[in-house]
């Protein structure tokens, strides 16, 4: 029970929820509750504090509502995830096929396709309806029914593709799985054992107003998504097993053996709540709020047969160690582990904060999040970010809380989980403070994990090494940012960017005394990191001319035109990184005017090892260019975009391998729109000799050693 006292008491409410207290100076009018500013707690976790999860949570409720200044965490960026490799390469197959790229062994992601040697799995989405709608019109479907001008008219369900490769080869549609009418993307699909399981987002309305331009409010709907098992034992004639729909927004996933792991966030809604800003509408809000039961303002899941219930339990919610009655937070981070083969066989517990990510190993997770403070006058003036790790042990089913630990600094967004690394009882973790304006601080912390408490045992740079992570400008800053964090084995390598590309060799095999022992400066960056064995590492990001480019040590401007590379392409690097002490570019391979999807989500890029030790490597590339049409009278530059899928391969394991390029995979189709399509999704499956690619909805198949003799789209 929440209780204010102000030089005395003045309104009950209600009974045994809600006291509020009069003004001083002898004002009998009652006074809004005097609460904690919202902020996203930086401490550890405990179910047993001042206050209760339900108090905690109907006070972040109210100072949502009330506050307009909202709390400071990144609680809408994306993690991909989107998403290090310890002392194996968890992400290279070294069968006679590819699969999906990972950051540790044993830990499946989810993805847009998966394969398992005999059929292709490929979740197929609405914003690729161009592709599906033609599709179905060469099957025969009624043209009614489908629409190929935008927009979209027609309901085209999100499906999953079941495509059967032949023992020679050839590739054909099986069949196909069609998800229910409210599920209106795919987020992506797990394979284990025969037993598909997909993960989408449903589709969500939002309360808009009637106005002149809306006859009729569009009524609120809460986001959610939707977990289906389908049972692919006979992938041509498929069964849904099981069907779920969850409250909230899917952060992550990951998937160990069987037991599917389930990060999301879900935000209470009370749907008669108005914006409060005059002290009676703020009284009147928190009556309301705490009058609320608190099992409505918890996540609930349903059952295909519609049947709800709680997701968690309010007594099983952790919360902030150091909360109080007068603290709150209006989020719910629930992890739920579900057994894949027995869906009904379902845990989850949950915290009272935010969180923006995470990083799993087959024992482990990791939820991570960032609190930024910035400056009330200039968001360019350095904040204090300060930054909290929640570990939570995995058990099959359990999960149980471990500790936590907070760094000063944030983890940055795109492929943040890769900034983190677990061996043994250490936590490896690179953090960045500060920004370009004022300079930059990049730390890598080993934090040792004992008697349930995480120790920071040293960081680097530190006292001894004091060689700072980016390169030093002449004014003692380091305006470089951190473009790739890779972890491996007993090193760390870290790219940092401004103009050219270090990248820092960190000797971990001290965890208690980390240093830089090697550095290699090239022009361009790396924005993804990919060992290959201890000799090689492959790099990719985008290349710069050296012919047209400043160098300058710091961002610099000359009236209004600031002073910057000019990026020339994707590019493909690989490394030597048999001497720790002497990092070497062995050949570099580069896409003009490109850009590859590999730089933010590693799961575009496909890798296998050949029976004789040569590594192969499939990435997408999109670049742009330039058509002329003409109607007879004018003549038009129109710009297309030209996406294929570029085959590399490496000769060996050893510091004297070579890099080449095979040659590239177009993906063209005359009767559709797919050369429209951007290649975000793009994928690809190596399969001995064949070559899958699959741009949009549709699959081309090409061979190795003949990429240009092209059949398809299928």
């Amino acid at each position: 029970m929440t209780m204010f006292y102000h030089k005395r008491l003045a309104v009950a409410l209600f009974s045994g929820s809600l006291i509020l207290i009069v003004g001083c100076g002898g004002s009998d009018s009652p006074q809004p509750p005097q609460l904690n500013e919202l902020s996203v707690a930086i401490t550890p976790l405990s179910n047993s504090t001042q206050t209760s999860f339900a108090q905690h949570l109907k006070n972040g409720i109210y100072l949502r509502n009330s506050q307009s200044k909202q709390a400071n965490t990144c609680n809408n960026c994306s993690t991909s995830t989107t998403d290090s490799a310890e002392s194996t390469l968890a992400d290279s197959s070294s069968g006679n096929f590819s699969s999906t790229t990972t950051q540790e062994q044993g830990v499946d992601e989810i993805d847009r396709i998966k394969y398992d040697g005999n059929y292709l799995f490929i979740a197929n989405n609405n914003y690729y309806s161009y592709q599906t709608a033609s599709r179905a019109l060469k099957e025969g479907s009624d043209i009614s029914q489908v629409s190929l001008s935008p927009p979209i008219q027609a309901k085209i369900n999100s499906t999953v593709r079941i495509m059967e490769r032949t023992t020679d080869g050839e590739i054909s549609e099986l069949s196909e799985v069609v998800l229910g009418t409210d599920t209106s993307n795919i987020n992506g699909l797990y394979l284990s054992n025969d037993t598909l399981s997909v993960i989408s987002t449903i589709e969500q309305n939002y309360n808009i107003a009637t106005t002149q331009l809306v006859s009729e409010p569009i009524t609120y709907a809460q986001p959610a998504f939707n977990i289906t098992f389908v049972d692919v034992s006979e992938p041509e004639n498929t069964q849904v097993t099981s069907a779920y729909n969850f409250d909230g927004n899917i952060i992550n996933s990951r998937r160990v053996g069987d037991i599917l792991y389930i990060v999301s966030r879900y935000y209470p809604y009370i749907e008669e709540l108005p914006f409060a800003t005059t002290d009676e509408e703020k009284i009147a809000n928190y009556a309301l709020i705490n009058n609320t039961d608190i099992a409505s303002l918890l996540p609930k899941y349903q059952e295909k047969n519609g049947v709800e219930q709680s997701l968690v339990n309010e007594q099983d919610c952790l919360l902030p160690k150091n909360a109080t009655d007068k603290d709150g937070y209006d989020t719910i981070m629930t992890l739920t582990a579900i057994n894949i083969q027995d869906p009904q066989q379902l845990n989850s517990i949950c915290i009272n904060t935010s969180t923006d990510g995470l990083y799993a190993t087959e024992k482990s997770i990791y939820v991570y999040g960032t609190h930024y403070n910035y400056s009330e006058t200039s968001v360019l003036e350095n904040s204090n970010e300060n930054s909290i790790i929640h570990k939570f042990s995995l058990d099959d089913m359990a999960i149980n809380y471990v500790n936590s630990a907070s760094l000063p600094g944030r983890f940055n967004w795109s492929l943040s989980n890769l900034r983190f690394s677990e061996e043994d009882n250490y936590l490896r973790v690179v953090t960045t403070q500060g920004n370009r304006s004022t300079g930059f601080e990049h730390k890598l912390n080993v934090l040792l994990e004992a008697d349930n408490a995480f120790t920071l045992v040293n960081q680097l740079p530190n006292d001894i090494n004091i060689t700072p992570i980016g390169k030093v400008s002449d004014d003692g800053f380091v305006y470089e940012d951190i473009k790739a964090v890779r972890f491996f084995e007993d090193n760390a390598y870290i790219v940092t960017f401004l103009t050219t590309d270090p990248l820092y060799v960190i000797d971990l095999s001290d965890n208690n005394n980390p240093k830089i022992t090697g550095a290699l400066e090239i022009p361009g960056y790396s924005a993804y990191l990919h060992p290959i064995s201890d000799n090689l590492l492959l790099g990719i990001g985008q290349h710069i001319d050296d012919n047209l480019v400043t160098f300058v040590d710091q961002p610099t401007t000359t009236d209004t035109v600031t002073i910057a590379p000019v990026i020339e392409g994707a590019k493909v690097s690989l490394f030597d990184i048999s001497d720790v002490n002497a990092p070497r570019e062995i050949q570099s391979i580069v896409y003009e005017n490109g850009y590859t999807p590999v730089e933010y989500d590693y799961k575009a890029l496909s890798h296998l090892i050949t029976e004789n030790g040569n590594h192969r490597f499939a990435l997408p590339i999109e670049r742009w260019k330039t058509n002329k049409i003409s109607d007879g009278e004018k003549t038009y530059t129109v710009w297309q975009p030209e996406n294929f899928l570029s085959l590399l391969e490496v000769s060996n394991d050893s510091a004297n391998a070579t890099l080449t390029r095979i040659g590239d995979i177009i993906a063209n189709d005359e009767g559709t729109d797919s050369s429209n399509y951007s290649s975000r999704d793009d994928r690809s499956i190596l399969h001995n000799n064949d070559v899958y690619y699959i741009h949009g909805n549709q699959v081309w198949r090409s061979y190795w050693q003949t990429p240009e003799q092209i059949t398809g789209p299928f």
